[in-house]
C-alpha cells in the first residue's frame, strides 16, 4: 500500500505539470513550476493555415492548438508532428480547455465544442449567437462538472460538461472577450460594460464593480482578490468580496489588454504602451518596466524566477522575474498576440504568421 500510495503521488505530481487552460489554473493565475533556461532551444515548428491567437493547452505529450484556418489540432509535444485535426464551422481565436481528458474550444461563429482528445471526434456542440473570443473555465455544481465561458452575444454560458446542455446563463451590458475566473465558488469576469462581475456557481449575480472603462483581459484570481486592467489605462486589485479597490495604476496613457500572472510577491502584465510592468502586489508599486518594440497584449507566465511572454514586435521575450532585466529573445518576425503555455520542459507559444512554436 505504501508503494502504490508512492506511485499515485508521483502520477499526479507528472499530471499537475500539464498546462490545461489559457492560464494553466482555474483562477487564471498565469504561474506555473517548470525549470526554464536562460536560453531555450526552438525544437520544432508546425505551421497552420491562419494566425495563431489563442494559448496552447499541453499534456503529457500532446499540444491542442486552434487556429484561425477553422481548424483545430493536436500534435505530438515530442517532434509536433501532426496526430489529428478537425476542420470546424469557424475560425478558432480562443484557447483550447482540456477537461477529463477531452478539449472545449469555442468558434467565431459561437459554437462551443467537445471534442475526443484522442481523435478530435465532436461530442457535443453547444450554440451561443454570437463570438467565444476567451477560452472556456469550469467549475463543480452538485457534483457535476460544468463548463463556462464568456460570448460576444453579452452572456456567460454555463454549459454542462457531460451533456452539452445549458446549465444557465447570466447577460451583461456588452460583450465579453476574457475567461472567467474560477475562485472557491465564485465565477468572476470582466465585461465590454466596464463591469467587473462576480457570480455564484448556481449563476446568481453576487457583485458587480463599475472599473470605469470596458474590460477586455482576464481577471487572475488569488486568496479573493481580483487583478485585472481595463481600456483606460489603469489597472487594479479589487476584493471581490467587499467591492472595495485595494489599488489601482495608472502609469500609461495606452489600454491594458493582457491578464495578469500572479507571483507571490510580483504582478506582471503587459501593456500597449510598449511596456510590460511587475507591481508589488500589496501596494500596486510598480517595482520594474520592460520596454519592447511593440504592444504587449500577450499575458506573460512567471516560472522558475522568470517571465515569459510575446509581443506584437514579432519576439518571445525571457526575463528576470526579480529586476526585469532581459535574459533571451527569439524574433519570429510576425505579431504575437497569445499568451505562452509552458510544461513538460516545453514552452509552445503560436503567432499571427501561423506558426506554433515550441522551445524547450
Amino acid at each position: 500500500m505504501k508503494y502504490l500510495t508512492i506511485f499515485i503521488l508521483l502520477l499526479s505530481n507528472i499530471y499537475a505539470e500539464d498546462w490545461l487552460s489559457f492560464r494553466g489554473s482555474q483562477s487564471n493565475i498565469g504561474r506555473a513550476n517548470v525549470k526554464i533556461s536562460d536560453a531555450p532551444k526552438l525544437t520544432w515548428k508546425f505551421t497552420t493555415g491562419g494566425p495563431i491567437k489563442g494559448t496552447a493547452a499541453i499534456t503529457k505529450d500532446k499540444v491542442f492548438i486552434g487556429s484561425e484556418d477553422n481548424k483545430f489540432y493536436c500534435l505530438n509535444l515530442s517532434d509536433g508532428k501532426e496526430r489529428w485535426s478537425i476542420e470546424l464551422s469557424d475560425i478558432i481565436e480562443s484557447s483550447p480547455l482540456i477537461l477529463e481528458n477531452d478539449v472545449v474550444i469555442g468558434t467565431a461563429d459561437g459554437n462551443l465544442h467537445r471534442l475526443d482528445s484522442k481523435s478530435g471526434k465532436i461530442l457535443w456542440t453547444y450554440k451561443a449567437e454570437d463570438r467565444f473570443a476567451g477560452g472556456a473555465n469550469w467549475f463543480e455544481l452538485n457534483g457535476e462538472k460544468v463548463v463556462v465561458a464568456g460570448n460576444y452575444d453579452n452572456f456567460v454560458h454555463a454549459v454542462n460538461f457531460k451533456t452539452g446542455k445549458k446549465t444557465w446563463t447570466y447577460e451583461t451590458e456588452n460583450f465579453i472577450n476574457g475567461t472567467p475566473a474560477v475562485d472557491g465558488d465564485n465565477i468572476v469576469f470582466g465585461g465590454c460594460d466596464n463591469f467587473l462581475y462576480v457570480l455564484g456557481t448556481d449563476g446568481k449575480i453576487k457583485n458587480e464593480i463599475d472599473l470605469g472603462s470596458y474590460i477586455a483581459g482576464s481577471p487572475g484570481m488569488e486568496n479573493g482578490n481580483a487583478y485585472i486592467g481595463h481600456y483606460d489605462h489603469k489597472y487594479f486589485r479589487v476584493d471581490v468580496k467587499t467591492k472595495k479597490i485595494i489599488w489601482e495604476f495608472s502609469k500609461s496613457t495606452f489600454p491594458f489588454f493582457s491578464s495578469p500572472a500572479i507571483g507571490e510577491k510580483q504582478i506582471i502584465f503587459g501593456g500597449r504602451d510598449r511596456r510590460v510592468y511587475c507591481l508589488d502586489k500589496e501596494t500596486g508599486k510598480r517595482t520594474w518596466s520592460f520596454r519592447t518594440k511593440g504592444k504587449n497584449d500577450s499575458s506573460p507566465l512567471l516560472s522558475d524566477g522568470k517571465v515569459i511572454f510575446g509581443s506584437s514586435d514579432g519576439r518571445v521575450y525571457i526575463l528576470n522575474a526579480e529586476d526585469g532585466k532581459e535574459l533571451w529573445q527569439f524574433d519570429v518576425g510576425k505579431a504575437i498576440i497569445a499568451a505562452p503555455a509552458i510544461a513538460h520542459n516545453s514552452i509552445v507559444i503560436g503567432s499571427t504568421d501561423g506558426i506554433l512554436y515550441c522551445f524547450k
